[in-house]
């Protein structure tokens, strides 16, 4: 298991601007790796604690440009642009 430290760390290597994101994608012609999470979500939790911490699963990650986008308010932006077109319930 993990401290919190290290979950922190393994975590911060996702970026949180979408177009920033976006943008460094196109630059190195890499796949996005969008997670939408929200404040209130146990299961959001638990993936940064038991699945996006894991050494393994971090090393396939670099293979994209891993973006997490907030859809606690699902009027904020950028959730509300990519709601319709990614067809999100």
């Amino acid at each position: 298991m993990y401290t919190s430290v290290q979950v922190q760390e393994q975590v911060n290597f996702w970026l949180t601007d979408y177009d920033a994101a976006r943008e460094l994608a196109k630059k190195e012609n890499k796949k996005l790796l969008i997670d939408f999470k929200t404040k209130y979500c146990p299961a959001c939790t638990a993936l940064d604690k038991r699945v996006f911490s894991n050494p393994q699963v971090i090393e396939s990650i670099k293979k994209y440009i891993p973006v997490k986008i907030d859809a606690t308010d699902t009027s904020s932006q950028p959730f509300a642009r990519l709601q319709q077109p990614l067809e999100i319930k």
